[in-house]
């Protein structure tokens, strides 16, 4: 149209345009018209009114397609992928918008996106967990006193838990964490949420008589546990938190000690993204006991090298 009509002003016609010269609108240089920050944002100011009427999904196809053949800046890519992500569209459009926000975000250039880091969550279905299982409240009282161990530990998962000290958790995680018995995070998430009230004086308590435990702590089950400990406890620590020397000191030197040298790969990719300081994170690199090998590489490839690659422009 800019061949046959210099004066054609495309922004004007946007309401008679094909998906394709829609495209052709964001990803092309015209002359005459404003920056492209401006014409993205009018593009899908009017593609956004209506997404389903005005040809969002096949417009959004070729823009795909007329990018990778002549690319766009970086601040462009990151434009429109924050459009679409605040987007209001029809529910059976949402999985294609997200599959085309993730293509954009590919094809920008290198460093134009960070890596996203996803902490893991655990969920838990406490009716699938705890059918079948009997929670018989006097037994588990009657463990308590001398053998925690006695009971499984489902059990005590799938009751209320009425009573239950700081100390009965420590003398559970004792004997569990030192058994052959595995049980699934599901279920260690579902005990911790119910005895949330007593977990931390129990990690305390745990974390003291560790050392002096005549039976050694199996790192796989550990391992699991730290994983859950972080879901219900690390998440909860604010930005500011991170960057606080004595604040994490404390955490690790008080209530997680005995756990650290077993910490999972996604554990320490997600503590990697954590707002640390160079303060903090050295912090945790001189108070983590590597076991064996494989947790010396985990712990380069998934908490030093992470952090370094954030923070090099700091």
């Amino acid at each position: 149209m800019y061949q046959l009509n210099q004066d054609f002003n495309a922004i004007d016609a946007l309401v008679v345009l094909s998906p394709r010269q829609t495209a052709e609108l964001i990803v092309e240089d015209f002359a005459g018209l404003p920056e492209k920050s401006v014409i993205i944002n009018i593009v899908f100011d009017h593609i956004l009114a209506s997404p389903e009427d005005r040809g969002l999904l096949e417009m959004l196809g070729y823009l795909i397609m007329l990018a990778g053949q002549m690319g766009l800046e970086c601040s462009s890519y990151q434009q429109m992928v924050q459009r679409l992500q605040e987007s209001v569209v029809p529910p059976h459009m949402m999985e294609t918008i997200k599959n085309y926000t993730s293509h954009l975000e590919q094809m920008a250039p290198p460093g134009c996106f960070p890596s996203p880091v996803t902490c893991i969550s655990t969920s838990v279905n406490e009716t699938s967990i705890c059918n079948g299982i009997s929670s018989n409240e006097t037994l588990l009282s009657a463990g308590l006193v001398s053998a925690p161990c006695s009971a499984d530990l489902q059990q005590y998962a799938c009751s209320s838990l009425t009573g239950f000290t700081a100390g009965n958790l420590a003398g559970l995680l004792k004997c569990q964490l030192s058994s052959s018995r595995s049980y699934s995070k599901e279920i260690w998430k579902l005990l911790f949420t119910k005895a949330n009230d007593v977990l931390d004086g129990a990690l305390v308590i745990f974390s003291s008589a560790a050392a002096n435990m005549s039976q050694p702590i199996r790192g796989d089950v550990v391992s699991q546990v730290l994983d859950v400990i972080g879901e219900l406890r690390l998440e909860r620590i604010s930005p500011d938190q991170w960057r606080d020397l004595p604040f994490i000191s404390m955490l690790l030197g008080q209530y997680l000690k005995p756990f650290l040298p077993f910490a999972s790969s996604s554990l320490l990719l997600c503590t990697s993204s954590k707002n640390l300081s160079c303060q903090t994170y050295q912090h945790i690199l001189s108070e983590v006991t590597l076991v064996n090998e494989t947790q010396g590489r985990n712990m380069v490839n998934f908490f030093i090298l992470p952090f370094l690659r954030r923070n090099t422009t700091r």
